[in-house]
């Protein structure tokens, strides 16, 4: 409305208004397409990160049924299974307000 007041009468004209009102559609088209495809992304790298967890959990039970089939002898590498277990638990899953742990050196400390 203001505008509408402020602005020449040549640019309140009917083409002048269908052009405004398509750049508003494809700004509103673009933005939705872009919104889109960021929400595509997200969900792929969702997707991909929890097959990795299932296939990395599958292969750990694997290996810990494999070493219980050895018996007593396998207890100790068992024991450091779970260890590691419990750190890439942590590490991939952390605990709130807490920053992850790695197992990674810190750069500097060689």
């Amino acid at each position: 409305m203001f505008a509408a007041r402020a602005l020449p009468e040549h640019h309140l004209s009917s083409e002048t208004r269908t052009a405004v009102t398509v750049s508003v559609a494809i700004v509103g088209t673009l933005s939705a397409l872009v919104l889109g495809l960021m929400i595509s992304t997200a969900s792929s790298s969702f997707s991909a990160r929890s097959n990795e967890v299932t296939e990395i959990s599958s292969y750990l039970i694997r290996m810990d049924r494999i070493l219980q089939r050895y018996g007593p002898e396998a207890q100790n590498a068992r024991a450091k299974l779970r260890t590691y277990i419990a750190a890439k638990s942590q590490e991939l899953f952390p605990v709130a307000g807490q920053p992850p742990q790695t197992n990674e050196p810190k750069s500097g400390s060689w």
